[in-house]
């Protein structure tokens, strides 16, 4: 599944020869996969998103999907966006 990058930022990566590689982020863009295998788990959860979730929330507004991107686990929130989508 693609993922798309929420935030536009550059990731140093430092590799086993004590290297540094960039990984240049661009929010909206696709991420391709060979950025993906070089990014960490953590990175990956924290600077992009499936493309499913994004397609399947462009109702919302920014603050609306900040929010829900912290709240996503909570029990009531599959009926707030019932509320919300109409």
């Amino acid at each position: 599944m693609k993922r798309i990058a929420t935030k536009t930022i550059n990731i140093n990566i430092k590799l086993e020869d004590n290297s540094l590689r960039v990984v240049k982020l661009e929010k909206g863009k696709v991420v391709s996969p060979s950025k993906l295998k070089e990014m960490s788990l953590r990175q990956i959860k924290e600077y992009t998103e499936e493309e499913d979730k994004m397609e399947t929330l462009s109702f919302l507004s920014a603050e609306d999907k900040r929010f829900y991107k912290k709240n996503k686990d909570h029990p009531d929130m599959a009926w707030a966006l019932d509320i919300l989508h109409g």
